[in-house]
């Protein structure tokens, strides 16, 4: 069952996504200083599709053979959908085409205590 996978079961497929041209990798790094790539971690990373156009057809198709209603209704701006998921992966693809590697990091959370909560009056 591939939910049940570990990230370092898939190394090879990911590599394999990656060397298609079909798919955008970024991978952890574990200190987000100059040298990123030096400190990046394997068994983390993000997926993007190389082709944005693509991924807003498959995120967004309600139907496989007949009109597309939520589709047309995104094209048309008259969905209120949450597009932060389109537009990272545009600017994921706009890197890579300027030629640069992706990367991320991740801060720890910080636990909330009350001298660092904001209160808004």
């Amino acid at each position: 069952m591939l939910a049940n996978r570990q990230a370092s079961d898939v190394l090879e497929e990911i590599s394999e996504l990656k060397e298609s041209k079909t798919t955008l990798v970024a991978y952890h790094a574990n200190d987000p200083n100059v040298g990123m790539s030096s400190s990046i971690n394997l068994e983390k990373f993000k997926l993007y599709l190389a082709d944005t156009g693509l991924f807003v057809t498959l995120m967004f198709k309600d139907r496989d053979f007949t009109d597309n209603t939520v589709y047309q209704a995104l094209l048309s701006d008259k969905l209120p959908a949450n597009l932060g998921s389109v537009y990272e992966n545009v600017v994921a693809q706009e890197l890579v085409a300027q030629g640069h590697r992706l990367f991320y990091h991740t801060w720890p959370k910080r636990a909330q205590t009350a001298t660092t909560r904001l209160t808004l009056l």
